[in-house]
Formats: C-alpha cells, sequence, structure tokens
C-alpha cells in the first residue's frame, strides 16, 4: 500500500464497515461481539465503494502496550528518505557493479541523526543492513522496526559511487 512516506505492506482486517472521516478508530467486533480490530482507513477510488479495512486487534495490543509505556509510539530511527532503487531513474545504477539491481536509495539524510553522524549521504543505495538484504526501502523500514530498537547497533553495507562500503550506526528515537 502507498502511504505518505511510500510503500508499505500493511497486516489489516478487510471490511464493509462504514468508515468516514471522524468514525476511524472505532471498534471492529465480530457476530459474538468479541473485539477483532479497529477500523483505521478506507480505500476512497472510483470504482470502490464501501472497503475498509481495521487494524487486527492483536496489532493494537503492541501499540497499546507500547503507549501506555512510553507514552508513543516509539521507533527506531535512522534519519533518511528513501526511494526503491529500480523505480528511480537509471542513472543511479549506471556505477553499480553487474548484478546489483535492488536496493534503497538514500534520497535525504538528517544530519543530527544516526545515518548523518556516520555519514551516510543523499545517493548511497543501502544493499543490506545487519547482513539482511535490502530489495527496497519497505525492506529496510520492516526490519528497522520488527528487528531493531532505540539504542540497537546496527551495521550498513552501502555503494557510493560504485564502491562497496559499510558503516556501523546507534539508532535512535521517534521519541
Amino acid at each position: 500500500m502507498s502511504t505518505s512516506v511510500g510503500d508499505w505492506n500493511l497486516e489489516v482486517i478487510q471490511t464493509d464497515a462504514a468508515i468516514n472521516p471522524g468514525n476511524s478508530g472505532g471498534a471492529l467486533i465480530n457476530s459474538s461481539g468479541k473485539l477483532i480490530g479497529i477500523n483505521s482507513l478506507k480505500i476512497s477510488d472510483s470504482g470502490v465503494e464501501g472497503l475498509g479495512f481495521a487494524i487486527p486487534s492483536n496489532e493494537v495490543v503492541t501499540i497499546i502496550d507500547e503507549i501506555m509505556e512510553h507514552g508513543q509510539v516509539v521507533r527506531p530511527y535512522l534519519g533518511v528518505g528513501l526511494a526503491n532503487l529500480n523505480e528511480i531513474n537509471p542513472f543511479y545504477a549506471q556505477n553499480l557493479p553487474e548484478g546489483i539491481t535492488e536496493g534503497a536509495i538514500v534520497i535525504s539524510v538528517d544530519q543530527n541523526s544516526a545515518a548523518g553522524l556516520a555519514g551516510l549521504q543523499q545517493k548511497d543505495i543501502i544493499t543490506s543492513i545487519n547482513d539482511q538484504p535490502i530489495e527496497g526501502e519497505e525492506d529496510l523500514r520492516r526490519y528497522l522496526y520488527t528487528q531493531l530498537e532505540s539504542g540497537d547497533k546496527a551495521t550498513i553495507k552501502f555503494y557510493r559511487n560504485g564502491t562497496l562500503q559499510t558503516v556501523d550506526v546507534i539508532l535512535t528515537s521517534t521519541q
């Protein structure tokens, strides 16, 4: 699904419950009256009517626990804006070794972030984090949010001007 921060693989429950501005966040219950999700978004496109989605209750519990503990949802923060290498101008891939066709290209860097302090730059092409291959921006984001926490060290492999480089970063928090 395309979001304001790029493509994202969402785990949601599809529903035909009406979801309109002002009533998202309502309970999605089954026929036994049990909470199974929280209504959160809908698709609003020509030819599509009444297609809504809810966050599954097991995901909601994780979010609630984090809010109870920290007062908000806390995510590890690398500090880069990304795009998929295979979806952007082929110019960026021209200096890569043969066979390197996937990765996340750095579009922007927060200079005060872990990435900025470690020296990552615009046009760097991230191909792995902690030896986990990165095909695109979604892979990097998913790995950050599911496998790492604020304060963790992460090893990032990236190409700059056709040369493979490695840098260690200490992740900060979105808090």
